[in-house]
């Protein structure tokens, strides 16, 4: 079964810039994968389309057999992600920091 499915994803900021463009690779269950770029290469734009927290203008994704788009929940409840620019509330506990996210 594929993790995680890009096909022909293009993502822009601004018309005629784009971020990704034409992205497309499969992940299978038990793959070791990383992201190697500079900074403003799309390596997190391209996680949080996959997550469904932004939207491709084009192309498809898939994580574990959801659609983000359709269903960004499903994806959430199945996968962990903590940005690391999180802002976290400092009279929070660990415990609930864990939750929260």
């Amino acid at each position: 079964m594929s993790v995680l499915t890009f096909e022909r994803i293009v993502r822009y900021f601004r018309s005629g810039h784009n971020v990704l463009d034409g992205v497309g690779f499969e992940v299978q269950a038990g793959d070791v994968v990383g992201q190697l770029g500079r900074n403003g290469a799309g390596k997190t734009t391209l996680i949080q389309i996959a997550l469904g927290v932004l939207r491709a203008q084009s192309g498809r994704e898939s994580v574990l057999g959801t659609d983000p788009v359709s269903d960004p929940m499903s994806v959430k409840r199945q996968v962990r992600y903590l940005s690391e620019d999180q802002n976290l509330h400092e009279f929070l506990q660990v415990s609930e920091v864990l939750t929260l996210h």
